[in-house]
């Protein structure tokens, strides 16, 4: 089974020797493993130095949005509109995020595995679509402050490795991520 940190390796590979890197292209890369790795992983562009980019944080969590309405409606395929998946990153900012990612990568391939299955079923998989999409929802409300959205991005990327390795205690770690990120981000706004 794929590591985390051999996702990252095709997002690497994808961005070297190119200007911009299509978040098409990055959906069309890694989409194949489902509905996991692209949470984990556009959550994971947030949390990185990109996060600071202006409107990069509500650009991903529509498209998180997007990912999470399908794997609720049970789709296989993964579909973005046009406008979206045609959106750019610089490869140079992707590969650097990258790069500071693997470390973080390489120790959760280390103590990640299949256990608590019944918190990774079909049935929570789309209880935890439901989650995504709240956590998503409230990115661009948060984004007003500078890297604000982290902890319901955190949640999110917890919840994408939870599907990606099938490890149902990461999935429970995630939904109490969850939980605490909608406390904060209430308290944020007031």
């Amino acid at each position: 089974m794929p590591g985390t940190d051999d996702l990252l390796d095709d997002l690497e590979t994808l961005a070297q020797g190119q200007d911009t890197v299509r978040v098409k292209d990055i959906i069309d890369r890694i989409g194949n493993r489902g509905h996991g790795p692209l949470f984990f992983i556009a959550a994971l562009l947030v949390l990185s130095p990109l996060g600071g980019i202006p409107t990069l944080p509500t650009i991903v969590a529509v498209i998180i949005i997007l990912i999470a309405a399908q794997m609720l409606w049970g789709s296989d395929g993964l579909w973005v509109p046009g406008f979206l998946g045609d959106r750019s990153i610089e490869a140079d900012r992707l590969e650097t995020a990258v790069e500071k990612m693997h470390p973080v990568a390489e120790k959760l391939d280390h103590i990640l595995k299949r256990r608590l299955q019944k918190l990774v079923s079909t049935p929570a998989q789309r209880a935890a679509a439901v989650v995504v999409i709240a956590m998503a929802l409230t990115v661009p409300f948060l984004e007003v402050v500078p890297f604000a959205a982290a902890l319901p991005m955190a949640a999110i990327a917890l919840i994408g490795i939870a599907l990606t390795v099938r490890d149902g205690l990461v999935m429970l770690i995630a939904l109490i991520t969850a939980g605490v990120a909608v406390i904060s981000g209430v308290m944020w706004l007031i």
